[in-house]
């Protein structure tokens, strides 16, 4: 954890990102962490969902989950499933 991010307030660096991009990423940045647990970890993102607007700098928390997940399951048999789901019809303009 980078402590001093969390010391000081920061306008965030908006870019658009695709989900499917940024959970690959956390996902590979924990890949020896599931090797170690014999865990499987797969990223289920819906095709369609579009590119949405983070700070991907400040996106902690998506790997903090992979990175619990893998400690939460039982060694050689886990599946770790992140699913990124995108329903148009419940978005406002």
């Amino acid at each position: 954890m980078n402590l001093l991010a969390y010391s000081k307030e920061r306008e965030p660096l908006l870019q658009l990102v695709h989900p499917g991009k940024l959970i690959d990423e956390c996902i590979e940045a924990d890949r020896d962490g599931g090797r170690r647990q014999g865990a499987m970890v797969v990223a289920d993102v819906d095709p369609d969902h579009p590119a949405i607007p983070l700070d991907p700098t400040a996106c902690t928390s998506a790997d903090e989950f992979v990175s619990n997940s893998l400690d939460a399951v039982e060694a050689g048999r886990g599946l770790i499933r992140v699913i990124a789901r995108y329903e148009a019809e419940h978005q406002t303009s």
